[in-house]
């Protein structure tokens, strides 16, 4: 029977104690703290235990402090010593000869600083992540501290920014002293195996033809079994800026509607990742010729449309004479340079003028177009 009881009271002093870690400022685990500060400590009371408490210099193993049945019992207040250094404080809970201890390291400074690692809880495969290294502190400024990485406990050769990106798994810590301490901080980060991305798997360019309908999409997943979250947005010809489709939310998406053709952006994202494709939406029908240019602005007769599938094309261009006055079968010729208003060197008169444009596109589609352009002053 007393071995039973013995046994109850070593328990309970076990789990009473355990229940402490990491409340309030327990001794059961690291922290760091200022020379000369005052603090509390304390862990779970339990009935009728006395506690000893002992603070001790890890590098002299000098016993600094010592309280035996200390008169708060579960609580212990403390001035820390005025030299900087790593100190071991200890408690012991005896409950009628059953024992228990815990244990935690302090680090004292002369400067009150604390250091944490903020960021994403995991990687994605493929893709970098940003940690920060957050230190607060109201007698350091931000540029007053340095910093060093380590993974898996080996040094980041250039890394001693606040800032790091991360892909790999593994432990990232921080090490941080401040200017006018020798006491290194630190804090820490894991990552597990990163995670998969979404199967994003779309056509580089789409084509669509004069009055003809099509979709594109995540040909990986037309139907969204997968649940993933669709995100759409579109930069369009002549614009540097990408709307977001806000009704656009399935795997795939009618360009149809769209007024003009562009890069459409496709994101697709699970719980965790996201993957991003580009698809650079090519309408023939936009391709053509200026009804007019002027040669005195300085501009010159070119294809106008998006010369992105582009194989072959020819430009001709006839006065009213039938004379020919400028003819080109390079594509980059034609929709970057084009005619300048001049026939062999010379200038020619305010007039207008005939072209005819053959373009071939890469899947042996074929447009032709005629038509008359003016040239202005």
């Amino acid at each position: 029977m007393r071995n039973s009881f013995m046994a109850y009271k070593v328990v309970l002093l076990v789990v009473v104690l355990l229940m402490t870690i990491g409340v309030n400022a327990n001794p059961v685990a690291s922290s760091d703290v200022k020379c000369g500060e005052s603090k509390t400590f304390n862990v779970a009371d339990v009935p009728g235990a006395a506690y000893s408490w002992k603070l001790v210099n890890n590098t002299t193993g000098e016993v600094v402090s010592e309280f035996d049945n200390h008169a708060q019992r579960n609580v212990c207040t403390m001035t820390m010593p005025n030299a900087e250094g790593s100190y071991t404080l200890s408690v012991i809970a005896d409950l009628d000869g059953c024992r228990q201890e815990m244990e935690s390291e302090l680090i004292a400074s002369t400067i009150a600083i604390s250091v944490s690692v903020s960021g994403a809880d995991w990687l994605c495969e493929s893709e970098e992540r940003v940690i920060e290294a957050i230190v607060t502190s109201n007698e350091v400024n931000e540029d007053e501290v340095s910093y060093k990485w380590f993974h898996d406990g080996e040094e980041i050769v250039g890394e001693t920014n606040k800032y790091l990106a991360v892909k790999e798994e593994g432990l990232y810590e921080v090490k941080v002293k401040a200017v006018g301490s020798y006491i290194i901080h630190s804090a820490s980060k894991e990552y597990d195996t990163p995670k998969k991305l979404p199967f994003l798997e779309v056509e580089d360019t789409a084509k669509l033809n004069k009055d003809a309908e099509i979709e594109i999409g995540n040909n990986a997943d037309w139907d969204n079994n997968s649940g993933y979250t669709y995100e759409w947005s579109v930069q369009q010809e002549g614009t540097d800026k990408d709307v977001v489709l806000t009704e656009e939310t399935g795997s795939k998406v009618s360009i149809t509607k769209i007024d003009k053709a562009g890069i459409f952006t496709v994101k697709a994202s699970d719980d965790y990742c996201t993957s991003v494709a580009k698809i650079n939406v090519i309408r023939w029908f936009n391709i053509g010729v200026p009804s007019a240019f002027s040669i005195q602005d300085g501009q010159n007769l070119k294809i106008l449309g998006n010369q992105d599938g582009v194989e072959e094309v020819s430009l001709i261009i006839y006065n009213r004479d039938g004379l020919k006055m400028y003819e080109t079968t390079n594509v980059d010729s034609a929709f970057n340079q084009g005619w300048n208003g001049t026939h062999n060197g010379i200038v020619q008169p305010i007039d207008g003028y005939i072209y005819f444009l053959i373009v071939k596109f890469d899947d042996g589609e074929i447009m032709k177009k005629r038509g008359s352009i003016s040239l202005l002053k």
